[in-house]
């Protein structure tokens, strides 16, 4: 997908972050173009859902639901998972 955004996904995940908690509470969520594509158990299985979807690397994040005190800053980028 040219021209993707990532930050502009994560920025929209932090600003919908309260509602999304509330909804999808420890659950990874799978976030393209502002929107939640997907809703998992866990982040490996929202990778695998990503590639079931037929998104591409780069093309989505995956942010897991939790509140902020009880996150670390971890998320896919390419082949790799950061943090």
């Amino acid at each position: 997908m040219a021209g993707y955004d990532q930050k502009k996904d994560y920025q929209w995940f932090l600003l919908n972050r309260e509602n999304l908690i509330k909804e999808y509470l420890g659950k990874s969520v799978l976030i393209q173009n502002e929107k939640v594509v997907g809703i998992y158990d866990n982040d490996s299985d929202a990778l695998t859902g990503a590639i079931n979807l037929g998104l591409n690397e780069g093309e989505y994040i995956i942010q897991v639901c939790l509140p902020p005190e009880r996150t670390d800053l971890h998320y896919y980028t390419g082949r790799y998972k950061i943090g």
